[in-house]
């Protein structure tokens, strides 16, 4: 909901805000159950943020850069 709300408040400011979602990462958090090592996901993340425009502007998006429903 923050993500929303934030992006509807800078639309007109040329702000761009969207959600990423990192994958289950091994961490402690996140056991060593988890599919993905941080430096693994972390890359991914930087690729998606490098390739953002504003249409993507109040999305949601999964590390891989798929986009995810609210």
């Amino acid at each position: 909901m923050v993500t929303r709300t934030l992006s509807a408040d800078t639309a007109l400011k040329g702000m761009l805000v969207v959600s990423i979602a990192p994958g289950h990462n091994k961490t402690d958090m996140g056991t060593e159950w988890a599919n993905l090592k941080p430096e693994e996901s972390m890359k991914k993340v930087k690729t998606l943020i490098e390739s953002l425009t504003l249409q993507h502007h109040g999305g949601f998006w999964f590390y891989d850069g798929s986009a995810r429903p609210w």
